[in-house]
């Protein structure tokens, strides 16, 4: 008995002084996800997690590891430093963030021989409130913190190796924060539950950027075994459906809210661009403003009418100047129809221009675009849904599909969302969506693959005329 209460004991102490070395991200084999974090070489890591599922634990793993230089075995050489370091760390306030938050993991996870207040070993400096901002190790490391609060300009100038943000930070800060780590090649790692504004950012830069050197993954409130089954249902009753979504299932906030959830910003639905045949039918879209940028689409539907959107412009100016940009690209090729909005046929309250009659003068005439928003919302669902027909030809392609030149529309898809005021329920956001209206109005004219003679031909000028003299008209405007 004194033997197994003497290595208890040694046990103990050692978890005291070391607790770093106890800490072991794949076990249990619910949470190798930590694994896939910390192994990951990529030079910004982030880890979108719902509430209580330790990715501040991972964080300061991260910076213990990277300010004490010494790893666990299994961690990837590539990631090493093998000289003390300078670590900044961000994060929302110094009362309860680092109160609460950072000062805590830091003295808990941090081995007593590297910092320990008890022992006099390393430094602690703190600021004129008493909250620690700055540990300095006993190898000559340093932690330094930063919080929200902060001007940005004290975010500049300095250079370190690591950088830590706790919760979505201000992009301003984080660009900022990510100067200092050019002399140094430095590394990022982020640990956030995804909401409130700052996060719009990541959801932009991290979440759906590109770059091979940012690495992202998902942590579910529920990856986490030791929360019980009861205790996470009585915390989603207090929730929202959209913070369900990030605080359990650490999902941005506004994916919960986006319109077309089913589209993916790659392969089926996104394409490389072919050369449009000269049979398929061709229709183009304006979404009109005087005041800023106006969007045009252009779509062709083939034999079997699926939808193609191939090319895109969206530009200010004037009706005229716009006008011969949108005939210089569609080439002299034969248009079916363009449609535009509405509100096109009103003059305008401040100039008085019928942007309608403008664009008819100019060689571009148009047929008006239905209202019906959710109606052509609905379309749009339609042409997406994959085909389920395991017998068909065509099982799991949808019916429209998009050139990955169509940049703007690309964007728009991705930020396309409900408006969040419960009020409008029913209404989308209006902002970054024109190219998805003129989406919509396409979709609502009710397309199909039809033969050249039988083009529409109810609009205000001869169509096919305007088609043939639109480059001198758009000219003389």
């Amino acid at each position: 008995m004194p033997d197994r209460y003497e290595k208890g004991m040694e046990l103990l102490r050692r978890f005291k002084e070391d607790r770093i070395s106890f800490y072991k991200p794949s076990l249990p084999s619910k949470y190798s996800k930590q694994d896939i974090f910390h192994l990951s070489t990529a030079h910004t890591r982030a880890v979108l997690g719902g509430n209580r599922v330790g990715k501040s634990v991972m964080g300061v793993s991260e910076a213990v590891w990277n300010s004490t230089c010494e790893y666990p075995e299994w961690y990837p050489q590539k990631s090493r430093w093998t000289a003390p370091t300078i670590t900044r760390i961000i994060v929302k306030d110094f009362e309860d963030s680092v109160m609460k938050v950072i000062n805590p993991l830091i003295e808990e996870f941090m081995p007593d021989k590297f910092l320990s207040v008890e022992k006099k070993i390393g430094k602690v400096r703190k600021n004129t409130r008493g909250v620690p901002i700055e540990y300095t190790l006993s190898n000559g490391s340093k932690l330094h913190i930063l919080t929200h609060e902060q001007d940005t300009m004290q975010f500049e100038g300095a250079k370190y190796h690591n950088l830590w943000e706790d919760e979505p930070c201000p992009r301003d800060k984080h660009v900022a924060s990510m100067r200092g780590l050019i002399d140094y090649h430095g590394k990022c790692w982020m640990t956030l539950t995804p909401i409130g504004i700052d996060a719009d950012w990541i959801y932009d830069d991290v979440y759906l950027g590109n770059d091979p050197d940012i690495f992202w993954m998902n942590l579910d409130i529920r990856d986490n075994p030791y929360l019980s089954s009861e205790a996470i249902k009585q915390f989603e009753k207090q929730l929202s459906p959209d913070e369900i979504e990030a605080r359990l299932h650490g999902k941005f906030m506004r994916m919960s809210g986006l319109v077309f959830k089913e589209w993916e910003d790659k392969d089926p639905y996104v394409i490389e661009p072919f050369q449009i045949p000269d049979d398929w039918t061709r229709i183009r879209a304006i979404d009109p403003h005087l005041r800023k940028a106006m969007a045009i689409l252009w779509c062709a539907v083939d034999p079997d009418n699926n939808l193609y959107v191939y090319d895109e412009l969206h530009m200010k100016g004037l009706v005229s100047t716009i006008s011969e940009t949108i005939l210089d690209k569609t080439n002299g090729e034969h248009v079916q129809y363009t449609v535009i909005d509405n509100s096109a046929n009103a003059p305008d309250v401040i100039t008085g221009v019928n942007i309608r009659n403008e664009f008819s003068r100019c060689g571009v005439p148009t047929l008006l675009a239905s209202k019906d928003v959710i109606s052509g919302i609905n379309r749009i669902h339609e042409y997406l849904k994959l085909n389920d027909d395991t017998n068909s030809e065509v099982f799991g392609q949808p019916r429209l599909f998009m050139f990955k030149t169509c940049n703007r529309l690309r964007w728009e898809f991705k930020h396309y969302i409900w408006n969040p005021n419960k009020e409008d329920e029913e209404k989308v956001r209006k902002k970054g969506d024109d190219m998805v209206d003129g989406l919509r109005y396409i979709l609502n004219s009710r397309p199909f693959y039809r033969k050249r003679e039988m083009d529409i031909d109810n609009y205000d000028d001869d169509y096919e005329t305007n088609v043939h003299t639109g480059y001198q008209r758009a000219r003389a405007c």
